[in-house]
């Protein structure tokens, strides 16, 4: 108890010796204490319903390794192995959909995820690892490289090149390397919601204490005092423990019912609270409930999932090709198609799409959940339809009115 008493502090009574302090109590009483916010933005519901929509939307991406011909402009898919396995199993403990939904989520709670590359022997890339880090700092090492500091929860430290690792940012304003947490930016709001809760919570259990004062007519000692009320306490309020629950008195005494007076912030308030937040993610209650129609998630997809999938194509790019590599035509490619969230007609109204060459077959059952079919890949064109720098091929004697 000593370390403790010397870390904190002991508590101390108002004559100065340590000690339990003492209150003048009524007869039943509830204290009513409101904590401050703890700074753990994931414990609040509110920040991790807003956060979870475009978590969820990201981890349902895939992602594809491109390999385009400079010349030709001819498109190999997946043409490596190893980098199809890397993509989908990025390491032994997760897929690839769990390990962007936590990148996504610590991004948004931190505004910075970052996920170590391990290569092999020959400098290929073979497993990615989410770094689960408290806090993190970016310095310059002895040899004018940026380092990337770590400190992890149970206080080990470790320092990783920031060429191995794939960082992915929030808002990026205020440092040249890392991105800026929400947390400051949300304090305010979020001591606001802690407070309101716990008010809430406070102001229920009270309601269930009837808190009475007890006048006593006849001067008494102090002592009288006390053991009056406690008897008319355990006699009466305390009835689990024996009392009758029903209070009674003589001619010495008064009572009077004291009616709690705990303010609850009204609902208008507490919504215009959640609005914030949720603005500050840049959702709403639509996207939140998945109640949106087609044209809600639109709009949120492209303000902010896509912005996103951009970022994480590009920086998987950067940090798994090298520059000759990337040179050659070899990049990472995120499909996060919107249309998936379109609605049925919508989707069946790309069956034109098909026949006119702007999408496969298997594109398009993929957009309808369903699996793909031999030949589907093949892309088609009606008969009356010819590309524009091939206007020979057209045979004027078939299709269309002659003059």
């Amino acid at each position: 108890m000593k370390f403790f008493d010397k870390l904190f502090g002991r508590v101390r009574s108002p004559t100065g010796r340590a000690g339990k302090r003492e209150q003048i109590r009524m007869v039943e009483q509830q204290k009513s204490t409101i904590m401050g916010w703890d700074w753990d933005l994931y414990s609040s519901d509110i920040v991790r319903s807003a956060i979870r929509p475009k978590a969820k939307a990201i981890g349902k991406m895939t992602m594809h390794h491109i390999r385009e011909n400079q010349r030709t402009r001819e498109k190999a898919v997946d043409p490596e192995p190893y980098m199809r396995f890397l993509l989908r199993e990025p390491n032994a403990y997760m897929t690839m959909q769990m390990m962007l939904e936590y990148m996504i989520t610590r991004k948004e709670l931190t505004g910075n995820a970052f996920a170590l590359i391990v290569r092999d022997g020959n400098g290929l890339p073979v497993e990615l690892f989410p770094i689960p880090a408290v806090t993190t700092q970016a310095v310059i090492d002895e040899r004018g490289e940026i380092v990337i500091r770590f400190t992890f929860r149970n206080g080990n430290k470790s320092e990783v090149k920031y060429e191995d690792l794939i960082h992915l940012r929030g808002d990026y304003a205020e440092n040249d390397i890392l991105g800026t947490t929400p947390k400051r930016a949300l304090s305010g709001v979020m001591e606001v919601i802690a407070a309101s809760d716990q008010s809430v919570i406070a102001a229920v259990k009270n309601s269930s204490v009837v808190r009475w004062i007890m006048r006593l007519l006849v001067p008494k000692r102090d002592e009288d005092v006390k053991a009056a009320a406690e008897n008319f306490a355990k006699s009466f309020l305390l009835s689990e423990d024996g009392g009758f629950g029903v209070a009674a008195h003589d001619n010495t005494t008064e009572l009077k019912e004291v009616q709690p007076h705990d303010f609850v912030p009204n609902a208008a308030n507490m919504d215009r609270t959640m609005k914030r937040v949720q603005a500050f993610y840049g959702t709403n209650d639509k996207i939140i409930t998945s109640s949106y129609t087609e044209n809600d998630w639109l709009a949120y997809y492209e303000a902010e999932v896509e912005p996103d999938v951009k970022q994480i194509s590009e920086e998987f790019t950067r940090k798994i090709f090298s520059r000759r590599e990337r040179a050659v035509g070899n990049y990472i490619l995120c499909e996060a198609a919107s249309l998936q969230y379109a609605s049925m007609q919508t989707k069946l109204s790309l069956v034109s799409w098909v026949d006119r060459g702007a999408m496969s077959v298997n594109e398009l059952r993929a957009l309808l959940t369903l699996p793909p079919v031999p030949g589907g890949d093949v892309m088609v064109r009606r008969l009356d339809t010819v590309p524009v720098d091939k206007p020979e091929d057209k045979n004027p004697e078939e299709g269309g009115d002659d003059e």
